[in-house]
């Protein structure tokens, strides 16, 4: 087996990536895990009404449609998914 540098390179830094990348997984579902901080985002006015413009404009592709919201939280996004229109909304935390 032959590994050229950049190959070996690419390998070392996907082993310490992955040690790295589930550090930040972990910090990412301990502050999202805690409902204060979802009430939080809840109350960002500017994020829901962005949301839901978006969600109003996309409405025509999404009726009748099935959604899968992945890492769902506080399901807003479910649903703004089924206020569009959507037959079928999946919210999966």
């Amino acid at each position: 087996l032959r590994l050229g540098r950049s190959s070996l390179a690419r390998h070392a830094i996907s082993a310490v990536g992955r040690r790295g990348f589930a550090h930040r997984i972990d910090g990412y579902l301990h502050y999202y895990g805690k409902l204060k901080n979802q009430e939080g985002m809840l109350r960002d006015a500017a994020r829901i009404e962005g949301y839901r413009a978006a969600f109003e404009a996309a409405a025509p592709h999404l009726r009748g449609a099935t959604v899968m919201d992945i890492g769902t939280g506080s399901g807003i996004l479910a649903f703004l998914a089924a206020r569009a229109g959507a037959k079928k909304v999946y919210a999966v935390e």
